[in-house]
Order: C-alpha cells, then structure tokens, then sequence
C-alpha cells in the first residue's frame, strides 16, 4: 500500500512518525524487527536514502539498532534520552506524543513587562516596546523536563493574557490571529540549572543544562516572539544532520 505523504512535512519525518506510531501501538516491541529500507520505500514512494534518515533518528534515540545482514531491530520503546532535531521544529506536544508520553504545559507566570533593548530589537518594536512575558513548564508523563520565558509584541497579541495555564500557544496564534511559526533562528549555549530550575526539575544542586534562545519568525519574516528554553542537560541531547562538507584542498 502507498503512503500519501503531506508535501508540508518533510517525508523522512513521515516514516520516522510512522515508526514511532507502530511502535506506541505495540505492532513492533522491544526484539521486534522493523520493515526493511526497501519496504519503507515503496509504502512512502520514497528513496532509500530518505528511509535511512528516518532511521537515523532512531538509532541517534537508542531505540534501534541495524544488525549487518539481519535487519534493524526495536531495541526500546522510549528514547533513553530526548533528542531535539535542529532539522525540523516539530514542536514538543509532537515529540512527546510520538514518544508514547503524555505532555502537559504549564503556565507558571505571565505578566507584562518593557522590553530590553535586545527583545526590542528583535522582535522590530518601535515605539510601544511593551510585551508578554509568559513563564511555562514543560512535561513528559509528569516529569519536568524543560522550561521556557518567552517574550511577545503586547499590543497585537494580548489576548492571550487570558489564555489558559494550560493552554497551547501556536493554536490560539493561528485560529484567533491567522498567524503560525513558520522558521526561526536558534542559539544554544551551555548552562547551569539556576535556583528556580533546581527547584521545577528536582535537583539537589547545580546541573548542567542546555539554554535555547530562539526568535520565531511567520511566513513573511515578521518576527512572532522571543523565547528562552532551558533543557534539562540529563534528559536531552540535540541533533543536526549536516548538509554539505567544505574542505581546503
């Protein structure tokens, strides 16, 4: 049977979707082999290339493993680690879900603040330089695994100080205000668990954990916010396939 694939999607992420999704229906567990390259490729009407990538984020997961002349096997079904890819944004609901883990989001704090000179800038305010600071808590099956201020345009979007403490952002953005997350531009720097992250992720004492700045741009470049994600360092490991190789002569 042939796949339709979303064109929007790239389709490496459809049959690493896929997989998870077998995986978390228990069709495949722990021992169990997978459907081989060629088969992927014929049910998405892909190259095998583009299955071997899905695969990929699976073994950079640890939950398969390619044994030479066998096949490729479940070894887990959850990821001993999070792993977030810096190829496609999927979005933290996705991942946990496609992990077969609950998410839940918390808003901690939102309030209205003036934005520094660098929240200004980047998100292009001029003359009203108020914006919404919202202060959440991300989780995976009740475990706080990640954190994130993020800071927004106070005139064209303060109807979501009344968003609920639970609710989800970008689907308010797009249903209220016909406007999505469309790319961004990411930041990572090593960091240490500050008092309040010590305290939302359990730790005893200092840790290190992985700080994201991103801004968050809509389909016509228009800066949407301003974000600080903290990860947790025990938790997460982070992905990116390089593209191209320049090498002196």
């Amino acid at each position: 049977m042939l796949i339709n694939v979303d064109d929007r999607i790239p389709k490496y992420l459809k049959i690493y979707e896929y997989i998870h999704g077998m995986i978390s229906r228990r069709k495949i567990q722990p021992g169990g082999k997978l459907p081989t390259e060629l088969e992927l490729a014929h049910q998405f009407g892909v190259n095998r290339m583009t299955v071997r990538k899905a695969l990929d984020k699976l073994v950079v997961e640890e939950m398969i493993v390619r044994r030479r002349g066998q096949g490729t096997f479940l070894i887990a079904a959850t990821p001993r680690e999070f792993v977030y890819s810096l190829d496609v944004t999927t979005g933290f609901f996705k991942d946990m879900h496609n992990y077969g883990l609950i998410p839940r989001a918390r808003t901690k704090q939102i309030t209205v603040v003036e934005a520094t000179p660098r929240i200004a800038a980047q998100l292009n305010l001029n003359h009203d330089k108020r914006v919404i600071c919202m202060l959440r808590v991300f989780y995976a099956d009740a475990e706080a695994i990640m954190t994130e201020k993020t800071y927004m345009p106070y005139e064209e979007f303060k109807d979501l100080l009344h968003m609920p403490p639970e609710g989800r952002r970008y689907p308010v953005l797009k249903q209220k205000y016909n406007i999505a997350p469309h790319h961004s531009n990411q930041t990572f720097t090593a960091v240490l668990a500050g008092e309040d992250e010590m305290r939302l992720f359990g730790f005893s004492g200092p840790q290190a954990c992985i700080e994201l700045e991103c801004t968050v741009f809509d389909a016509s470049d228009v800066p949407i916010e301003v974000g600080y994600f903290i990860f947790r360092g025990d938790k997460y490991r982070f992905n990116i396939n390089a593209i191209e190789y320049l090498v002196d002569d």
